[in-house]
């Protein structure tokens, strides 16, 4: 994943590049960046947006890379091995299941991608 950073067009590497609601992003799993690049984007020193809970700060951090002029790149690692989730803290759905921070992980989905649109003058669709 490293090897195509040292490009100086790439941003951000990944397994994937999707795209939702006008957004591109890398899937955020597994992804890879030069530091001063991400720094350079940063908000208060921090490279990560920290209004969204747990979906959407790779949404921002991409479009915040895209933003600065340079690309989003997907590589081929899932053929490279595997990872495997021992447990699944923020894959519970409901309350019930443990949710996320008392709230349901749907829920917790839902306002994070609502002030993502908010944020970039977007319609607040939550529906996919």
């Amino acid at each position: 994943m490293a090897v195509p950073l040292y490009r100086p067009s790439v941003g951000i590497v990944g397994s994937k590049v999707m795209s939702w609601n006008g957004f591109r992003f890398v899937e955020g799993a597994f992804i890879a960046f030069r530091r001063e690049l991400a720094n350079s984007i940063a908000i208060d020193g921090k490279i990560f947006d920290e209004q969204f809970e747990f979906t959407c700060e790779e949404v921002d951090f991409c479009r915040r890379i895209e933003n600065s002029g340079h690309e989003l790149l997907a590589v081929d690692i899932e053929s490279q091995g595997f990872a495997t989730h021992l447990h699944h803290g923020t894959l519970c759905w409901s309350n019930e299941e443990g949710g996320w921070n008392g709230k349901s992980i749907l829920n917790v989905m839902h306002d994070s991608r609502k002030k993502l649109c908010r944020k970039y003058g977007l319609p607040e669709r939550v529906d996919d």
